[in-house]
């Protein structure tokens, strides 16, 4: 009898096991999913999520090969291909940003002028800040302290 109660111990350990293994890989899935879905809405943020991207797929990836549930499996299989994505555009969007730079004008004398410009003279920090960029970047700029991105 003791054997008995000791058995199904042991298998309510290993179902213990199995479901905690379950619930890993589908909130790896889950995270996958997020990680690569947020990795492409926010690409043209100078591609500074490519980090998040390779983590969701790197998520993702455990989630298809280790995961036991189907729905998991295919969780894992679409946050591979959403980081996929997003590491696509956001390399796309560092090199962009990367040939627009103007890399002669970075040097010590060009960042050490910033000291000398007015803070309240919005045309020389625009000036200062369109030294360092190949294309004029004037249109982005709208009146007054804000800027405009789009």
């Amino acid at each position: 009898m003791e054997e008995y109660e000791t058995m199904k111990e042991v298998d309510t350990a290993k179902e213990d096991d199995t479901e905690k293994e379950k619930k890993k890989h589908k909130v790896l899935a889950v995270f996958s999913l997020i990680l690569g879905t947020v990795s492409i809405l926010c690409c043209s943020f100078m591609g500074l999520f490519i980090i998040g991207s390779v983590i969701g797929t790197v998520f993702g990836l455990i989630a298809l090969i280790a995961g036991k549930d189907k729905n998991v499996r295919i969780m894992g299989l679409v946050g591979v291909i959403l980081g996929i994505i997003g590491i696509v555009f956001n390399v796309m969007t560092l090199i962009m940003f990367v040939m627009m730079m103007n890399w002669d004008s970075f040097t010590l004398e060009n960042l050490r002028a910033a000291q000398d410009i007015d803070p309240n003279n919005e045309q020389q920090i625009k000036d200062w800040i369109q030294q360092f960029f190949k294309i004029d970047i004037s249109p982005y700029y709208q009146s007054g302290n804000d800027v405009y991105l789009g």
